[in-house]
């Protein structure tokens, strides 16, 4: 199923019809869904709901691009630990800022996660579960939404995943 994903988002091509999307709600859904998942291995997710930041794209393939990096830090925080979830905006830009407590990523290996059926060596064995396409697909994802996404290690241990995509406007949260 990745596979196909991966083979329909052509980085060329715009997304066909974007629609108004509320990333603050967005992350709010996906950031529930991985707390089920988190609890099952004694880890949490933290995430302090901001005022919503809307971006014109695809709520779908945006969900998507934003739950496999939420997996993948839910997958490698330590046990014990949470995978802190951040929205941030900038005149024009959206930032989401995912950090986990794990193994991070040798530094000469911070791009090629992002490259299709990638996978970290010491870390990302068969026994991990993982193809190497769910990066693959957020940087793809990202890229049709004219947005980037890096990755950097974090001092003390972990990654830190940074999306950043054009923003139009920020409005209160009525939640």
């Amino acid at each position: 199923g990745e596979m196909l994903q991966l083979s329909h988002l052509r980085p060329a091509e715009p997304v066909h019809t974007p629609e108004p999307v509320d990333l603050s709600l967005l992350l709010g859904e996906v950031v529930q869904d991985a707390r089920l998942e988190a609890s099952a291995t004694n880890k949490k997710v933290e995430w302090v709901p901001s005022s919503g930041v809307i971006v014109d794209g695809d709520h779908r393939l945006l969900r998507s691009a934003i739950e496999n990096v939420l997996r993948n830090a839910v997958r490698f925080t330590a046990e014990g630990t949470a995978v802190s979830v951040k929205l941030s905006y900038e005149p024009g830009r959206a930032r989401v800022s995912i950090e986990d407590k794990g193994p991070g990523v040798p530094p000469a290996e911070l791009d090629l996660i992002f490259e299709p059926f990638y996978r970290v060596a010491a870390s990302r064995d068969r026994d991990s579960g993982g193809t190497g396409l769910g990066l693959a697909i957020t940087s793809r994802i990202v890229a049709l939404h004219s947005g980037q996404v890096t990755a950097h290690n974090v001092p003390g241990g972990g990654l830190n995943v940074q999306i950043e995509l054009p923003a139009r406007s920020v409005h209160a949260n009525a939640a």
